[in-house]
């Protein structure tokens, strides 16, 4: 894929949470494509291996990293380690995350469930955005990337009951709200994707009932279904973001606390800010 010169991130250097797969991998893959050095962390240390790979096969540098975004400690040395192999982080994508173990209405919800699911989707973007706030208020820069879910802006119990993802996700997406309006002044951005349904390894795309039940949900029917490639709606996301600076020439204007919908289902956004510089 060959980018524009406005979605070049030329000498950044991103850090992607679960990129060992789905739209994590992904997200790797176009920083690579757009010109970063990518930090690729995930559980699966060999699949974050593989999308490092990838990264390198795109004359990028990859940085492969074992982290479990529910361990603050795990967190800390991830960063540690990506700060000391590439000098700085510029972009985070809070990318990791889980789907509920056992679908259920919430007055059958088991306490471990729910416990799991908050701590990877919710602790796990506390943890992380922490960390990369810390390097980047002492740069004075950086953009990070919170990836939410559709359902973070609407219940999905019409589809099929997961209480505590779409709980997470509703807390990440007024998470980012507030740390684009707390640090706005800071020359940081903090924004997410709300992304519709992909094949990826948090939906059972092998169940026939699953599957009709997502294709249901999307306005064009049986061509969506969960897409297998998730670029063509993440890219121009990440344009609307204003991933770097380059998408506004003038400096007129950046984005704080915004949702963009990577999907066509629901769409959510939040006014424009001042500039800050």
């Amino acid at each position: 894929m060959s980018f524009p010169s406005l979605f070049s991130v030329e000498g950044k250097v991103a850090f992607v949470t679960g990129a060992g797969g789905g739209l994590g991998t992904e997200f790797a893959q176009i920083m690579a494509e757009a010109g970063a050095d990518v930090v690729c962390t995930d559980l699966d240390e060999a699949a974050a291996q593989a999308t490092a790979k990838r990264v390198d096969g795109l004359g990028r540098r990859g940085l492969a990293l074992r982290c479990d975004v529910t361990d603050e400690d795990s967190v800390r040395e991830a960063f540690a380690a990506g700060r000391r192999e590439f000098g700085h982080i510029d972009i985070l994508f809070n990318n990791a995350g889980i789907a509920d173990p056992n679908p259920a209405l919430l007055h059958q919800y088991g306490t471990a469930d729910w416990m799991k699911v908050l701590d990877v989707d919710l602790h796990g973007v506390f943890f992380c955005a922490r960390e990369a706030l810390k390097i980047m208020v002492e740069q004075g820069h950086g953009k990070i990337i919170n990836i939410a879910s559709m359902w973070g802006l609407a219940g999905g119990s019409s589809v099929f009951p997961v209480p505590a993802y779409n709980a997470a996700k509703g807390a990440v997406v007024n998470l980012t709200r507030e740390l684009g309006l707390e640090y706005a002044t800071a020359g940081i951005q903090v924004n997410a994707l709300c992304p519709g349904f992909y094949r990826t390894r948090l939906g059972a795309y092998d169940d026939p009932g699953f599957l009709a039940a997502v294709t249901g949900v999307h306005p064009d029917g049986p061509r969506r279904g969960g897409r297998g490639d998730p670029r063509p709606g993440a890219v121009p996301g990440l344009a609307r973001l204003r991933l770097h600076d380059r998408a506004d020439p003038g400096g007129r204007r950046r984005l704080h606390g915004q949702m963009n919908q990577a999907a066509e289902t629901l769409i959510a956004r939040a006014p424009f800010l001042p500039a800050t510089r």
